[in-house]
């Protein structure tokens, strides 16, 4: 599923589902798009995040491996063609128990898993073989422009590998260091206002500091200036607007520079219990869980 982020800053588009990529140019260029259905039975695909000028900001090669070694037989319900494929939930009753295979599932279901039971319908037609897989990350490439449409940033990363950190000026010119954005100073002064007490002050400054990002068009600044700005509506007591704004900087943070230092997984689940809290009465965990958020994102700069 395709989603834009409809915002009056830079819009995301994606996630973005590709077969391969052109050359070995950077950026990559992902060619052949495919929507995620298309991706079914493949073992490895690609997937691209977009800017509102169309740049790709962040590309991954995806890959499905093996969790379990050995096959596991379950029963159907009901008598199914033989070889059609099965998909099913991960079931894990607490930490560090074996996994149990859950209920079944359309393999459009799985987009958003890390780790489903997949496998095959027995001649039986009675009888299901699957395997638990994994959804990992080969390689991040994530992108960072300057507004003249050149590369400012390239971080390599991958769980094999040494990230990568490759900086540019505004000429296209390889340098040794990163250039610090504008924002993130502001962000600062913005911090010292918080901590200081004045609240009032430390508003203005973070809503200058999104304003500033937005013109820098840094996808990590705007997510940064996000989360600041909705801690502080969390603190006046606007939680609606700091649930919107938390939610939008967790969006934004998929694409960021620094996209795998940042513990995102954790963030998108903080924000899915402040929705099944606030929707069953607990405002209490549904906060706690707000403030978490909030924090992880907008600590990133301090």
């Amino acid at each position: 599923m395709t989603r834009t982020i409809n915002t009056p800053f830079v819009p995301l588009v994606g996630p973005c589902y590709y077969e391969g990529f052109a050359t070995y140019k950077i950026p990559f260029c992902p060619i052949d798009p495919v929507t995620f259905a298309d991706t079914e039975g493949h073992s490895s695909f690609y997937l691209a995040y977009h800017d509102q000028a169309g740049r790709v900001v962040r590309f991954d090669k995806l890959r499905r491996v093996w969790a379990d070694k050995e096959p596991r037989i379950v029963a159907l319900p009901t008598a199914r063609e033989p070889g059609s494929a099965v998909y099913c939930a991960v079931v894990v009753d607490s930490p560090g128990s074996e996994a149990k295979v859950g209920q079944e599932l359309e393999y459009a279901e799985t987009e958003e898993l890390d780790d489903f039971f997949a496998g095959n319908v027995l001649p039986s037609g009675l009888e299901c073989k699957v395997r638990r897989f994994r959804r990992e990350i080969a390689f991040t490439d994530t992108y960072a422009y300057w507004p003249n449409g050149r590369m400012r940033s390239r971080i390599k990363s991958g769980p094999d590998r040494e990230t990568v950190e490759e900086y540019y000026d505004a000429n296209g010119n390889k340098i040794a260091e990163r250039i610090p954005y504008k924002w993130e100073e502001i962000i600062r002064q913005g911090v010292a206002s918080l901590e200081a007490g004045d609240s009032a002050a430390a508003g203005t400054v973070f809503r200058d500091a999104l304003h500033t990002a937005q013109r820098e068009e840094s996808l990590q600044g705007i997510a940064v200036s996000l989360a600041r700005l909705a801690r502080l509506d969390l603190i006046e007591g606007r939680h609606h607007d700091a649930m919107a704004k938390c939610e939008l900087a967790s969006s934004y943070s998929r694409a960021v520079e620094n996209a795998n230092k940042w513990n995102v997984r954790p963030t998108e689940d903080a924000a899915t219990l402040v929705r099944q809290n606030g929707g069953h009465g607990n405002e209490a965990a549904a906060l706690e869980a707000l403030g978490r958020l909030a924090d992880t994102l907008g600590n990133v700069c301090k």
